[in-house]
């Protein structure tokens, strides 16, 4: 279905191409200088119309995308996607005040001047919106997209032979559920919320949402049939076919909106790559407020080297000491406490960089007042070593995935656009600090596990097509413990 396509390569390679597609972007809704002017006239930063040109072509490549993935996901509905194609490469652009809304044709189309705002400002679309983007008319990027991929559905509506029946409703919250009645759907509208997952109109949910609770409260043909009917190009044997595959999507974001934190919590892929990188983690948890785990010292290579060089010095063996497994405890923590629960490490009430850092604090008294560390080398030599198992246990922290992995609602996704998701991923996967920390293979496991099972995500395998008999089935709570292995 549409959330399983190929969104994710196209848009990976959305900039590549750009360049090599740019004959067929001059044909592509063609911008009126006007456009442009005002854009540079309402933003500080420093820009200029080459930049907006190049982030207005990406912005159109996406909504051109977005049109290709619904054409895959919904080929019935190709006639309407292959207008709006068709449209949207005759169309001028206009954003001044000399031609509002109500001037709108077949070849002409009115956008705020906010929408070359936003391009002006955002720079690349394909990034995180700016506080500066947020004073724009439209509250994120994907936003201004999806009114651009209506205005071109509007004009599709414009020319088609669309005759809604007089006896029948507009679709609103009220009449979704009210079988006897028939309903009415806006050709633009609809297609906008099919192709983007938007919500329809003003219901507040996505099409396909609606059109599903509409079905389990009547039938599928009084529920979607009978109002597909209206659309003259999609033939009669296309639209069981199509109403089938809008009830299966809408089965399926149904699902995400009514248990998508169980979804998070027990879905078996996450919750097994869970588990395995809190096993992970539980090898570099501290067991009481003075403990430097000695995995810690070994996992990252240049930490594993300034240990080696400070760990038989004299100062080095007077500030700290070994237990009978090897592993280091700091002297300068007079009454070190106990943790009870290593696992509130994992789960975010203690850091080990501030772990680390109550350490450091603790030793710089000693370290510049004990008779066998007044060299100012030795002393820099060991706060180098201490400074940099914070530094990068820090930046581990810091990245999505590690937050991901220790969060159990995996909240910090919820940062991400659906379409940014796999693209953030594989950018944090490939730290090097957290390669070290966590390791090649099980962030690989998990990236797949978030790209394949997280509801989020545009690659994402809803369980209902997966497996129709699919039911929410929490696992047996497991709790990771401290462990005295090695890390390879």
């Amino acid at each position: 279905m549409w959330r399983t396509l190929v969104l994710i390569e196209l848009l990976l390679n959305a900039l590549s191409h750009t360049a090599a597609l740019g004959e067929d972007f001059s044909a592509l809704a063609e911008i009126h200088p006007s456009c442009f002017e005002q854009a540079l006239s309402r933003t500080p930063q420093k820009t200029s119309e080459t930049k907006i040109k190049q982030t207005s072509r990406i912005f159109f490549l996406r909504a051109i995308q977005k049109i290709e993935v619904c054409q895959n996901a919904y080929p019935e509905l190709k006639p309407y996607l292959t207008a709006w194609k068709e449209k949207m490469g005759t169309s001028q652009i206009y954003c001044g005040d000399d031609f509002k809304e109500k001037n709108q044709t077949n070849s002409k189309i009115y956008f705020p001047p906010d929408f070359f705002e936003l391009l002006a400002l955002q720079g690349n679309v394909l990034e995180r919106e700016s506080p500066s983007f947020q004073k724009t008319g439209f509250r994120t990027s994907d936003e201004a997209l999806h009114t651009f991929i209506k205005k071109g559905f509007s004009l599709v509506e414009k020319d088609e032979d669309f005759k809604t029946s007089s006896n029948a409703q507009d679709l609103n919250l009220e009449n979704i559920k009210k079988c006897p009645q028939k309903i009415n759907l806006s050709l633009s509208n609809s297609l906008t919320s099919l192709c983007t997952q938007e919500d329809y109109d003003k219901i507040t949910k996505p099409l396909t949402t609606a059109l599903y609770e509409r079905t389990l409260s009547c039938d599928l043909n009084l529920g979607c049939i009978e109002t597909l009917a209206q659309w003259k190009k999609i033939e009669k044997f296309q639209q069981r076919q199509l109403c089938n595959k809008i009830n299966m999507n809408g089965a399926c974001q149904y699902l995400i909106h009514t248990q998508k934190s169980q979804l998070l919590r027990f879905e078996p892929h996450l919750w097994e790559t869970r588990k395995k990188l809190k096993s992970r983690i539980s090898l570099f948890l501290p067991k009481t407020t003075a403990h430097i785990p000695l995995n810690l010292a070994f996992v990252f290579p240049d930490v594993r080297q300034d240990y080696i060089k400070v760990r038989d010095l004299p100062c080095f063996k007077t500030l700290f000491k070994k237990d009978r497994n090897g592993e280091l405890f700091t002297r300068a923590i007079k009454e070190p406490m106990n943790y009870p629960n290593p696992t509130r490490f994992i789960h975010g009430n203690i850091t080990l960089n501030h772990h680390i850092l109550r350490i450091i604090e603790a030793t710089r008294g000693p370290i510049k007042t004990l008779p066998m560390c007044k060299d100012p080398h030795t002393q820099d030599a060991i706060l180098t070593w201490l400074g940099g198992i914070h530094e990068r246990t820090l930046t581990v922290q810091k990245n999505p995935i590690y937050m991901t992995a220790t969060k159990r609602a995996l909240s910090p996704v919820s940062h991400f656009t659906p379409e940014e998701l796999p693209t953030r991923l594989d950018q944090h996967k490939n730290s090097e600090e957290l390669e070290y920390f966590l390791g090649k293979t099980l962030i690989e496991e998990y990236v797949h596990a978030l790209q394949k099972h997280h509801p989020d995500s545009p690659q994402y395998e809803c369980p209902l097509i997966v497996k129709p008999d699919y039911q929410i089935t929490p696992n047996r709570k497991t709790t990771p413990t401290n462990s005295s292995q090695t890390v390879d």
